[in-house]
């Protein structure tokens, strides 16, 4: 169902990296309460199928939101809400094109959020290849 795009200003960099340190707090403690979890099966030690695990809690913590109403705790915070290009909210395939694209650009120093900074939009890569916007909230 497409919508139209509200005529909102972009979230910009320092709105969405305020949004992102506040989520990683929160996301430290879900996983170390997922950690506990998993502690009795894992015995202390990491194996592939635990950090798969870990990377499955961390597309939860963000995939949920985005597609329920926009928005993770750290955005609601920052008044910033996720759309698709259209308006509407981002399908699965766009909230996991997404996920996976952040995480590719923390692994390049943050260059797809640096990115936000030349992007006449104030895209990032993430915004970009799943065809998001991040907005201000009123």
């Amino acid at each position: 169902m497409s919508t139209a795009i509200p005529d909102l200003p972009a979230a910009g960099l320092f709105r969405t990296l305020a949004a992102i340190f506040y989520d990683s707090l929160l996301l430290i403690a879900v996983l170390i309460f997922a950690g506990f979890i998993a502690l009795p099966f894992s015995k202390g030690e990491s194996s592939m199928l635990f950090n798969l695990y870990i990377y499955a809690i961390c597309y939860l913590y963000f995939s949920w939101p985005w597609m329920r109403s926009g928005q993770t705790l750290g955005m609601r915070t920052w008044r910033i809400r996720l759309y698709a290009e259209d308006g509407s909210r981002p399908s699965w395939k766009a909230v996991l094109i997404r996920f996976l694209t952040a995480m590719l650009s923390w692994f390049c120093l943050g260059m797809g959020y640096w990115w936000m900074l030349i992007d006449t939009q104030q895209r990032s890569w993430h915004d970009i290849t799943s065809k998001t916007l991040l907005l201000r909230t009123q």
